[in-house]
């Protein structure tokens, strides 16, 4: 058996004594001029692993004691005769194959995409739910207190148009069965919008009423804000914000450069509108009550695609004037041939 060269160090103490070592059989044996001769049954050995690609190796003795030498010969050695698992042989290949860091890196990658897609919004979920009404309602109050301060201003639709549009909201927050407080108030903006805030409020701006044909197309829309509502998608909003923005100050250590920064991340693209799955939940919920009254889906379509139309016009007018506002209905809500699609096979299920 090649015998390997190494250094002893007693318990405790950093004086090195060189030693010879050798595998003999199930046993390692240890052969030095100022320590002697001595040996360890290799299952009483702890085999230290090994620091990135470095061929410095070490193992340490049941009593404290510690050799060290260069090279992975006897440690494959004893890992051949050991009877105990080869945890450390394990630990090696980890670190020195690049196929298995691929492969550790890619779990790594797929559990925080889960975390932050999946566990996130699964938390928020849960913890929306349980929050009183309380927090729902003072969220949404603070909200439409800074965009009345900021963005928004009174209504100028006749009160005729008003009565008659709330008259329809009413109808919708009824038969949603939901204990909160429903109201529909009017904006003028320089934007056709209409937005649900937690608190049971939907605000709706003055263009989105002129740009539509009918009032069941707004009645689509208010019924799809009903559903963010009932859904609470807009407390779950700020939780998965919250939540993200707690994680990226932890790790960063510092609130203000956690503040910066997690405006960045790619996880936010959830914040800065409704996530795919939040407007699915509530063109379902809207394309349910529009069939429940018997109103054509289609209703929802058109002025869909009318506000696309005109987000288009504006953006062709303006450039980039239309920085620093409130996103039009087609950004916080953005049209996908597949949410239209929903409405339209619906119309034709209905008239066959």
């Amino acid at each position: 058996m090649t015998i390997v060269e190494g250094f002893f160090y007693k318990k405790d103490s950093s004086k090195q004594y060189s030693v010879s070592i050798q595998l003999v059989s199930s046993y390692l044996r240890v052969t030095g001029k100022d320590v002697g001769n001595f040996e360890y049954l290799v299952d009483d050995l702890t085999i230290e692993p090994r620091v990135g690609k470095t061929s410095q190796r070490s193992i340490t003795f049941p009593n404290g004691g510690l050799i060290e030498f260069h090279g992975d010969a006897l440690i494959n050695s004893i890992l051949d005769v050991s009877t105990r698992s080869n945890k450390h042989n394990l630990l090696y290949q980890l670190e020195t194959k690049w196929r298995y860091v691929t492969i550790a890196f890619a779990v790594m990658v797929g559990c925080i995409w889960a975390f932050f897609s999946i566990g996130i919004p699964l938390i928020a979920k849960t913890v929306a739910y349980n929050l009183p009404v309380e927090v729902d309602m003072n969220l949404g109050q603070h909200t439409l207190y800074l965009l009345d301060k900021t963005m928004l201003k009174p209504s100028n639709l006749d009160n005729a148009t008003q009565l008659r549009l709330r008259t329809h909201f009413q109808k919708i927050a009824k038969q949603s069965e939901d204990k909160r407080n429903f109201s529909l108030k009017f904006r003028d903006a320089d934007f056709a919008n209409a937005f649900a805030l937690p608190n049971g409020v939907v605000v709706m701006t003055d263009d989105l009423v002129e740009l539509a044909k009918n009032d069941n197309e707004l009645v689509s829309i208010l019924a799809h804000e009903v559903g963010h509502i009932v859904y609470r998608h807009g407390l779950r909003m700020v939780l998965q914000d919250a939540a993200v923005g707690l994680l990226v100050t932890i790790y960063l250590g510092d609130i203000s450069a956690g503040t910066i920064l997690s405006s960045s991340l790619p996880t936010f693209y959830l914040q800065a509108k409704y996530s795919r799955a939040f407007e699915t939940e509530a063109d379902k919920y809207s394309l349910t009550y529009l069939q429940k009254n018997n109103i054509s889906p289609m209703v929802f379509v058109t002025i869909m695609q009318r506000l696309a139309a005109q987000d288009k016009l504006d953006e062709h007018k303006h450039g980039e004037d239309k920085q620093g506002k409130i996103p039009e209905l087609m950004s916080s809500h953005p049209l996908t041939k597949n949410r239209i699609k929903m409405f339209i096979d619906a119309s034709k299920q209905s008239n066959k």
